[in-house]
Order: C-alpha cells, then sequence, then structure tokens
C-alpha cells in the first residue's frame, strides 16, 4: 500500500487529497512540523505533502529529509496564498512542486498522479538491482541560491 505524508493542520485539505487519490492510498496526517520529521525519520512515506505555513518553520530541514535519506520521497509543497518572495523569500521547493490551495480540484488531481508516478518509478529502481537508491537525488535537491 502507498503511504502518503500530508502535513497540514487543515480537515479540509485531508478531506480534499483523500478523495481525490486512489484507494489503495493511505493518507498518514502530521499536524506539526514535529510530528512530520518524526515520520521522515523513523518510517518514510512513498510521497508527501507540505502545507508551507507557517512561513518562519524551517521547512528546508524535511524537504532535505526528503532527498538526502534512506529513502528519497517525491514531495509537493502547497500554500494557502500565493508566495511573495519580497516579503517571504523564496519557496524552498521547486515552482513545479508547489501549488496554491485554491488549485482546482483537476490540476490536484494530475500533480497527484505525477507525485505518485515519480513513487513508484522511484519504488521500481530500488527493487531493480541498481542501488539503494534510484533516479537522480539531485532532481529533488534543493538550491540554496534563490533563483
Amino acid at each position: 500500500m502507498t503511504r502518503l505524508l500530508l502535513v497540514d493542520g487543515s480537515d479540509l485539505m485531508g478531506w480534499l487529497v483523500a478523495h481525490l487519490i486512489p484507494p489503495e492510498v493511505e493518507v498518514i496526517r502530521a499536524t506539526s512540523f514535529t510530528e512530520a520529521d518524526r515520520w521522515l525519520r523513523e518510517k518514510p512515506p512513498d510521497a508527501a505533502i507540505f502545507n508551507l505555513m507557517p512561513r518562519h518553520l524551517d521547512w528546508r530541514t524535511l524537504l532535505d529529509r526528503c532527498v538526502q535519506g534512506e529513502r528519497i520521497v517525491p514531495y509537493l509543497c502547497c500554500s494557502a496564498i500565493d508566495n511573495d518572495e519580497e516579503r517571504d523569500g523564496p519557496l524552498p521547493c521547486r515552482p513545479e512542486d508547489f501549488f496554491t490551495k485554491l488549485i482546482p480540484q483537476n490540476e490536484l488531481r494530475n500533480l497527484l498522479e505525477r507525485l505518485f508516478a515519480e513513487s513508484r518509478a522511484r519504488e521500481r529502481g530500488r527493487f531493480s538491482g541498481r542501488g539503494k537508491r534510484s533516479g537522480h537525488p539531485q532532481d529533488r535537491r534543493l538550491d540554496r541560491s534563490p533563483a
């Protein structure tokens, strides 16, 4: 069974994601930074979605854990508001991995399908005898300097 870590305190986001994902995907909810960090360290999921609020938390720590751990965890990042780089600084994730919570359902479904496809591809690579890691970790590695 595929496990999706949803790091978001919103019941609405949890409900929406649960209704858009395939039935074989289990949603694991983490409502705090600490709880999410514990999941990523102790029992890494197959994929993750992070709500980047509040902005003062060091989200890069969790995202780095996704790409540098024993198991690479593909992820998406979201926020209820658009990023304002002047006020908030650059996003801690790639633009193609970010969406606002105002996203239409069909677009969110497409993002989730892409996320699970990446997770399946990485999982196949792990068991194909090509080594411990699959794909290219640098694909998700974050450039510490703003774009």
